[in-house]
């Protein structure tokens, strides 16, 4: 499992917090490049030290609130504007191959 990321605006503008914040970070580090979110209930809740029903009903919270959608079998987080151009700057550079 990856590591979970906490971004600024995940806190200051989108006002996620506890499980909610954990979650949607989880689920946003998997969706950012497109992949999508998909991994064992028991995995989840394991990783983020929760019983399934938390992890059910956060989630629950996250659909109807609009935060994340499901496409197929996995979950997504809309895309976000609120992500800081720099580091938007830091993940293409990350991503371009370098050549001597």
């Amino acid at each position: 499992m990856k590591s979970i990321i906490v971004y600024e605006f995940m806190i200051r503008d989108l006002k996620l917090q506890g499980i909610k914040l954990l979650l949607y970070a989880l689920i946003y580090s998997f969706s950012q490049f497109g992949q999508g979110f998909f991994c064992s209930d028991k995995v989840v809740c394991s990783f983020l030290g929760i019983s399934r029903s938390q992890y059910y009903a956060c989630r629950k919270l996250l659909l109807d609130e609009g935060f994340i959608y499901y496409k197929g079998d996995h979950l997504y987080t809309y895309s976000c504007s609120l992500v800081d151009e720099d580091l938007e700057e830091l993940i293409r550079i990350a991503k371009t191959p370098w050549v001597d």
